[in-house]
């Protein structure tokens, strides 16, 4: 028997693998990524607000780095200046160790006065390998008036060994103690070798009996 198709009938076709006609409703179209923009998607006026402001930022936080920088640099170098001139009147006191009666008091003193000569040359060195300059007023400028006037009454008083003794003594230990100062405040490692190794050069001195 022939079956007459109805042309009134209407046709859907089968769906094929793949093709669901409800994909858009259990696989909704995603929508597309906006570009991702460093500096925002404001205008271009407000954008270049903003890198002006960060390159503002950049170079305040370069300056204070560099101040900081410059001002540890000056510092040192201040300390280690000091130390020369504290090391010329150390140099000049020793040398005054030679009126001592006291044999032991004059070859200590001479220790002293080689021991911290030797040391100033280092040191002076090492600041002309720096570019630090150091002024004939600055070398001079820990020239204490006061040592001279107490050895001049010491030998009034027949105890100029004792009292130079106790200068020299005084002025070995404050050394030592600047010397140890400007160490933990150094950067540069030359010079905290330099620094380490005048302590312990002017320490051995203060214990000599």
């Amino acid at each position: 028997m022939l079956m007459v198709m109805n042309h009134n009938q209407s046709y859907e076709p089968k769906p094929t693998p793949g093709n669901n006609q409800y994909d858009f409703i259990t696989n909704p179209s995603k929508p597309p990524k906006k570009p991702f923009l460093l500096l925002g998607s404001g205008s271009m006026k407000s954008r270049l607000l903003l890198i002006g402001g960060i390159a503002v930022l950049l170079m305040v936080l370069f300056v204070v780095a560099s101040t900081i920088l410059t001002s540890g640099s000056k510092s040192a170098a201040g300390n280690l200046k000091s130390l020369v001139a504290q090391q010329q009147e150390l140099i000049r006191v020793a040398d005054m160790g030679a009126k001592a009666a006291d044999s032991n008091t004059r070859s200590i003193a001479i220790t002293a006065k080689l021991s911290v000569q030797t040391q100033q040359t280092a040191l002076k060195s090492h600041l002309e390998k720096n570019k630090i300059v150091l002024t004939k007023e600055e070398l001079a400028s820990k020239k204490d008036s006061e040592v001279d006037d107490a050895l001049k009454t010491a030998t009034s008083n027949n105890r100029y060994d004792d009292v130079f003794n106790e200068v020299l003594n005084s002025q070995l230990t404050n050394y030592a103690e600047a010397l140890q100062n400007a160490y933990n405040a150094a950067a540069n490692p030359t010079s905290k070798d330099l620094l380490s190794d005048s302590f312990s050069s002017t320490t051995a001195i203060l214990n000599v009996p």
